[in-house]
């Protein structure tokens, strides 16, 4: 038998278990994405890119499918709807191909330390964002830019 005093804790830690069970990221094979999501990546993929892996996203009760690419210009993920439809996507870019205000915002914030992979973020297709990390001091700090170099919060 549990003791009185034990069972608070149990509850609670089943409560954080089942909350972790509900937004739930998984490699899936590529071949298992609904019908639409396959035909819509197909056209969407340039010469010389492979498909690096396929994800299926639980969250909040909303599934979302990702495929992970490698493009000649470097990495690209982009998310899917179950309908095919593109919701968001993610690509790396050349570092000195950033509109100025956002290369400048990116060496003022990473100056003294080593800024990471930067990558475009697009959503129902309008650019939001540029995003990328910083290591400066042993800590790893992500930022984020609007198109017009002026700061927000990382996704």
């Amino acid at each position: 038998m549990i003791p009185m005093t034990c069972r608070p804790v149990l509850l609670t830690a089943a409560l954080a278990l089942s909350a972790c069970a509900c937004a739930a990221e998984h490699s899936v094979p590529c071949n298992t994405l609904p019908e639409a999501v396959q035909q819509r990546s197909k056209s969407l993929l340039e010469p010389g890119t492979t498909v690096h892996g396929c994800i299926k996203d639980v969250s909040a009760g909303k599934t979302t499918y990702e495929m992970e690419l490698l493009t000649p210009k470097g990495s690209k993920d982009v998310t899917f709807s179950p309908q095919g439809d593109v919701v968001e996507i993610e690509q790396q870019v050349d570092p000195a191909a950033l509109p100025p205000p956002v290369a400048a915002a990116f060496a003022k914030a990473s100056s003294g330390g080593k800024l990471g992979k930067v990558e475009s973020l697009t959503r129902q297709g309008q650019l939001i964002a540029y995003e990328s990390t910083v290591i400066k001091g042993g800590r790893h700090r992500e930022l984020a830019f609007r198109p017009d170099g002026a700061p927000m919060k990382a996704d």
